[in-house]
């Protein structure tokens, strides 16, 4: 008998590894083998400690991944058909929606992200300020003011704390 640990982002990722490459394994353990497995363990947590600087997102293009750093981008929107990356330095990458919905966003950048809107999330890191009273927020190196929804203002609230707080400050 064996105990084999799947190590992946989400489902989506499982399945395309799983596909692309007939099997997708990081460890295969005996049971009995109870060291090992504590071995095993304190690894995964190691891989699971990336530096925020470090993280990518891979996101596939006509077949070809394209490797972005989540340090860089600020935040990711839906308009129309259309989920756009925006990035540092006024870059922008442009999706069909199908392929890449804000959910689907939001899980591949992980907890460095939160939704403010049902086509919106918004890396936590560039939050500059939050008004609860009026329900908006606003982003470093960003004219734009971002709508924060009542469907996701407790989660909001929970992740920057008081109201009407300056994150500059």
């Amino acid at each position: 008998m064996c105990f084999l640990i799947f190590v992946a982002t989400d489902f989506t990722d499982r399945l395309h590894h799983m596909m692309a490459y007939g099997f997708y394994m990081h460890f295969l353990l005996p049971l009995e083998d109870k060291e090992a497995l504590r071995d095993t363990i304190v690894k995964l947590r190691s891989y699971s400690l990336v530096k925020r600087e470090d993280t990518q997102v891979s996101l596939f293009e006509n077949n070809t991944a394209i490797n972005l750093p989540v340090a860089d981008i600020i935040w990711v929107d839906l308009v129309g058909r259309v989920t756009t990356i925006h990035m540092t330095h006024g870059r922008t990458l442009e999706y069909p929606h199908i392929e890449y919905p804000i959910k689907r966003m939001g899980r591949l950048l992980g907890p460095e992200f939160i939704q403010i809107l049902r086509s919106c999330i918004v890396n936590k890191s560039y939050v500059s300020e939050v008004n609860f009273f009026e329900n908006y927020l606003r982003l470093d190196g960003v004219d734009e003011v971002f709508r924060i929804s009542h469907t996701y203002l407790p989660d909001v609230k929970e992740c920057f704390g008081t109201p009407n707080s300056n994150r500059g400050e």
